[in-house]
Formats: structure tokens, C-alpha cells, sequence
């Protein structure tokens, strides 16, 4: 009912992500992760920008986990950089319920010339604060997910940070054979700035897990050399 009602407000843009991307675990520590996004905007009529990332994540602990990458996003007008790190946090609260804390820091630029950081007065650093649940079914690869999700932006002038908006998620994954995910979901942003749009951003996700689809495949070869 909420989606639904802020879609009729004249200041909230629909939205749709398209985000395919492919992982592999080298050991229980180290994971490398390359990601592509397509984004469509203005009530899904027009093409907004698309997106390569690389991210490399470490395990410190079964509960902590730290995050570094870079992404190259790009539209009609301009071009953006970006460096970002974070420490991640999750732990099983009960049965198939888990909770999840993450730290973010961004950078972002559209180039990294010291004159157009000057001219333009960038680049952006923004902090990101989010709290999430997700419940896997039991007896089933099906996870349903909930989160919030806070911006808080440095202001270029003045330096001081705030808060730039409040991100409300829902998604819903689920895995399949040979290391596929697939998911669905949907994100409110609710923007401080009353001169910008809030959005309603409708989210598709494909990931192909390398080393767990080469794990099913060697399984499967012996249990096959086991029944000769």
C-alpha cells in the first residue's frame, strides 16, 4: 500500500535497476566481486546511467567483514567516479534470522584533476549507516530481506555533514543449482532536500557465484566416479 501511495505523489520518480554480477571466494577470506548496472528513470521512460564495479571483501571474523572497491558510473551528461570502503557486521539471531550493520564511506568525484575538483567543488564524501534483517525459510534457498539505510553527506562549503536521505528496502533472493541467485526488490529514498525528487527504485539481480558452481560440479563428478 505504501509503494502505491507514493507513486501518486508529483515529487517521487519510479525507477528500475538492472544488476547482474559474478563472485569468486579464493579462500574463506578473500572474495572478489565484479558487478554491472543499468538504470532506468523518470517513470522507467528514459535511460539514466550504467555501472562497473569491482569489490574485493575480507573476512576478519564469522562476524566481521571488510569491504573496499571502485565503480565507474556513467549517463548522457556525465561521467563519476567512485572509492568506497566499509566494515560489515551480521550475526544470527535465531533460526534463519539474521541481522546485518554496515559502515560506508564514499568518495565520489567526476574525475580526479585537481582544477575540476576545484571549479566544481567536489568531490563527495558521504557516510552510509544501514540495519537490515534477512530470514531465510527453512527448507528452502528463499530469503526475504528488510532494511534502512541512512546518507549522511559532508557539505562542500561548509564541511559540516548531514543527512541527505533515508533509504526503506524490501527484497526477496533466492538460490538455485551451480551458484545462482536470483532477486527482486524495491527501495524507498526519502530525500531531506524538498528541491530534489524522492524515488521509488524497483530492483532486478542475477549473481553467478564461481567457486560455488565449480564445487557442484566437482560433487556431482564423484558422486558419478562413486556409482562406477
Amino acid at each position: 500500500m505504501l509503494p502505491l501511495l507514493l507513486l501518486c505523489q508529483e515529487n517521487t520518480d519510479l525507477q528500475w535497476r538492472l544488476v547482474p554480477s559474478v563472485s569468486y571466494k579464493f579462500t574463506k577470506k578473500w572474495e572478489a566481486v565484479a558487478t554491472y548496472r543499468y538504470d532506468l528513470h523518470k517513470d522507467l521512460q528514459e535511460f539514466k546511467s550504467s555501472m562497473v564495479q569491482g569489490e574485493i571483501r575480507y573476512s576478519i571474523s564469522k562476524k566481521f567483514r571488510l569491504e573496499t572497491g571502485y565503480r565507474f558510473r556513467t549517463s548522457h551528461t556525465e561521467d563519476q567516479h567512485r572509492i568506497f570502503g566499509s566494515l560489515r557486521y551480521d550475526q544470527e539471531i535465531i533460526d534463519g534470522l539474521k541481522i546485518f550493520l554496515a559502515t560506508k564511506y564514499q568518495f565520489s568525484t567526476g574525475s580526479f584533476d585537481k582544477e575540476y575538483m576545484a571549479v566544481y567543488n567536489r568531490p563527495n564524501h558521504v557516510l552510509r549507516e544501514d540495519l537490515s534483517f534477512e530470514y531465510t525459510i527453512p527448507e528452502t534457498k528463499l530469503s526475504v530481506s528488510v532494511g534502512t539505510e541512512f546518507f549522511i553527506k559532508q557539505d562542500n562549503t561548509t564541511k559540516e555533514w548531514e543527512l541527505n536521505r533515508i533509504r526503506s528496502s524490501f527484497g526477496i533472493d533466492n538460490k538455485f543449482k551451480y551458484g545462482n541467485t536470483f532477486g527482486i526488490g524495491v527501495f524507498y529514498d526519502d530525500r531531506t532536500n524538498p528541491r530534489k525528487n524522492d524515488r521509488i527504485v524497483l530492483v532486478t539481480k542475477y549473481n553467478l557465484s564461481i567457486d560455488d558452481l565449480i564445487k557442484k560440479i566437482k560433487k556431482e563428478k564423484r558422486q558419478k566416479e562413486e556409482k562406477k
